[in-house]
């Protein structure tokens, strides 16, 4: 407080699992007439914690940092796209080296610019997909994109996240995105049950870029067989199934 207090005002905290400035907005700086700045996070969940001043050059001056918080009880454990023996597949695969297939999308790794990390990368399809099949049906509590940031992120508007038994295209939808300002979109499926769970941008023709996709939820307690009229599912979606 020794007469460049202002410089600080307009900063942001972040949190989450990305480095630096793409990691959600704990909150921001207004108010510089306390030496001291306290900002509850209300238990944002992250691995990284950053003081960011955008939009313009400035001295960023720090006197000292705390964070309080817990160890996160999630943990990839619990996240079902993880899970042994659970298969992902995607309408097509983009050209590129190495591949940008449906497994990148599960390989733990949030990075959101494609340059330092891959994410799943189709064609641009009519009503590409992205599909996780559980090999049992689940209660699925939360579905969890992380999207590419570093350009074409408005490419994701309008996907609908959907859970049920069927590998085609009839499965009830749990969300639609509609927002993509921030790079981790969570939506909660509230116990849908089902086997597979997709991404899927109905209606136009698409790139769909997923840099990870976590599932959250548990084993459905009643498990059925699952038929179809030509037999038994096929597990995998056709490339006309969307």
């Amino acid at each position: 407080m020794d007469g460049h207090s202002d410089r600080l005002r307009g900063a942001t905290i972040r949190v989450g699992n990305f480095a630096v400035d793409d990691s959600p907005v704990c909150g921001t700086i207004h108010d510089v007439s306390e030496a001291t700045i306290t900002l509850p996070c209300n238990g944002m969940e992250g691995r990284y914690v950053s003081v960011v001043i955008p939009g313009r050059a400035e001295y960023l001056t720090l006197c000292e940092v705390e964070v309080y918080g817990e160890e996160s009880t999630t943990e990839d454990a619990n996240n079902l796209a993880r899970s042994e023996g659970v298969s992902v597949n995607q309408s097509s695969v983009y050209p590129l080296v190495p591949p940008p297939n449906a497994q990148t999308a599960v390989d733990g790794n949030k990075e959101t610019n494609y340059a330092r990390h891959p994410c799943a990368h189709t064609k641009e399809d009519f009503a590409p997909w992205w599909q996780l099949d559980l090999k049992k049906r689940h209660k699925i509590e939360t579905v969890v994109i992380v999207n590419r940031m570093d350009c074409c992120h408005k490419r994701l508007l309008g996907a609908e996240i959907r859970v049920g038994d069927s590998a085609h295209n009839n499965n009830p939808v749990c969300g639609t995105i509609t927002d993509v300002s921030q790079a981790t979109i969570t939506q909660l499926c509230n116990g849908m049950d089902g086997r597979y769970v997709s991404v899927v941008i109905p209606g136009r023709s698409e790139f769909l870029q997923l840099c990870e996709v976590e599932v959250y939820g548990e084993e459905s307690i009643h498990q059925e067989v699952l038929l179809e009229s030509s037999g038994e599912a096929s597990g995998a979606l056709t490339e006309s199934a969307f």
